[in-house]
């Protein structure tokens, strides 16, 4: 595997649709890259940001290039622009974190919702 050592140069990634259009921003405290993929894997204090504004938190995070997903087995805390608070240990999406999906996941809202009829 053909593959650039973690390093400091590719922690500040910007995340562009297929019209070329800016959609997200991760930065981490390294990253790596493995050249015959393109796939990159971000390590340590990684925050991937929307221009829609979610926010995600979390310890490692995989891009895969072929997919343009990003995934990670590890706990993460996504946030929404209207102040709900989502916690879990896994998480997948597209890069503009539009289409998103928490494993095990738990979390907080600031807003109400009706249980239903009881």
């Amino acid at each position: 595997m053909n593959q650039i050592p973690p390093t400091n140069k590719y922690r500040n990634i910007d995340f562009y649709n297929k019209d070329g259009l800016h959609i997200s921003h991760m930065l981490a405290d390294s990253a790596n890259i493995n050249m015959s993929s393109n796939d990159l894997n971000a390590i340590g204090s990684v925050v991937v940001r929307s221009d829609s504004g979610l926010v995600l938190h979390t310890d490692t995070l995989h891009w895969n290039d072929q997919y343009d997903m990003i995934n990670t087995d590890d706990s993460i805390m996504f946030t929404t622009p209207s102040n709900d608070t989502l916690y879990g240990i896994g998480f997948e999406s597209d890069v503009d974190l539009t289409h998103w999906k928490i494993y095990k996941p738990w979390g907080v809202t600031e807003r109400g919702f009706n249980v239903g009829d009881q």
